[in-house]
């Protein structure tokens, strides 16, 4: 049984990929972070899990891929909207160009199945038919056999907006419970029921020494930066689509976070748990898949003139993001999520 020394977990949502990808680099320069698929666990939602899969094609022991020109610079640096979604009407979109997208990387990194990947890895997807999060995991037996690609598109999928996704396997040895539809790992809430995951993670591998939380910039309300006329949704879409705004959020990600550092008070997770994400002014549109390496360059900027921002310790980021007194009294009571 591996004894886990890191946890990284990637946070992203919508086109925001490059900007979780810049914090790596900035991570790994600073001798912050090393990533070894002998002692480091993966979980991501949304689109963290194409930075969790490109993770493990990289840095994995055996014939690793190119960060730098296989991922960042084929991969990251061709994405477009055009390559992510097709507007069919103007509320649902169809994905038959991501789904493309996702397979190229999945494909040439040489893997099929959740459990090709060499990392200890978790992709969270939400049932829609259960209403439930799923923590896909790649060394789960019923799991093993579940398509990388429609885990990824399924995790990906932001509600209303985009289809849901059935997560196939690519044998005929498939369990029940994965029948139907699947969207965005996000919509429950980020990381939803990560204190029952997480604990048992630790029972098996033991207290991590660092958890990385890695997200992109967040915003409190992301309705003026969608870019795209949704007034069409019918009332209980829109009613849908908010709900999935909410959660990721800046006070969803703050939700999150004190639940997290109310469940660790005793150091029983781990022994510490650093906040990384860019402060900017300047936000970029949640539907703006297109720049990335833009996108990559200005999040690398920031942190090379707030270098101290770069690893925050999750019990001051709280502190000094909170600016509501009552915030934490309010989302504290809480710790099941």
């Amino acid at each position: 049984m591996k004894k886990y020394k890191t946890a990284v977990l990637l946070t992203g949502s919508g086109g925001n990929i490059s900007q979780e990808t810049a914090i790596i680099d900035q991570l790994i320069k600073s001798r912050e972070l090393a990533l070894n698929e002998e002692d480091t666990f993966l979980a991501a939602s949304g689109s963290g899990a194409l930075n969790l899969v490109a993770i493990n094609a990289c840095f994995r022991d055996d014939n690793p891929c190119s960060w730098n020109q296989f991922y960042k610079e084929r991969f990251l640096r061709s994405i477009s909207d055009d390559e992510i979604f097709i507007k069919v009407d103007p509320i649902h979109w169809i994905t038959i160009p991501q789904r493309r997208k996702f397979n190229e990387l999945v494909t040439a990194a040489g893997f099929a199945k959740i459990s090709d990947l060499p990392f200890d890895s978790a992709i969270l997807t939400t049932s829609v038919n259960e209403n439930k999060a799923n923590w896909l995991k790649s060394t789960a037996k019923k799991e093993r056999d579940i398509s990388l690609t429609d885990i990824l598109m399924a995790s990906s999928a932001i509600p209303v907006l985009y289809p849901t996704q059935q997560l196939n396997s690519t044998t005929d040895n498939y369990p029940n419970r994965f029948i139907g539809a699947n969207y965005e790992g996000a919509m429950l809430g980020l990381f939803y029921k990560f204190r029952k995951q997480i604990k048992k993670i630790v029972q098996e591998h033991g207290t991590f020494e660092k958890i990385f939380i890695i997200s992109p910039s967040r915003l409190y309300n992301y309705n003026a930066s969608i870019g795209h006329d949704l007034s069409l949704m019918l009332p209980p879409e829109k009613f849908q689509f908010n709900q999935f705004l909410n959660q990721i959020s800046l006070q969803g990600f703050l939700t999150f976070l004190i639940k997290l550092q109310k469940i660790n008070t005793q150091k029983s997770l781990s022994k510490s748990i650093s906040i990384s994400i860019p402060e900017m002014e300047y936000h970029f549109g949640l539907l703006d898949y297109s720049n990335q390496m833009e996108k990559y360059e200005k999040v690398k900027n920031w942190f090379d003139n707030n270098p101290e921002r770069l690893s925050v310790d999750i019990e001051d980021f709280i502190r000094e993001t909170v600016f509501v007194p009552s915030f934490a009294e309010n989302y504290a009571s809480d710790a099941d999520h």
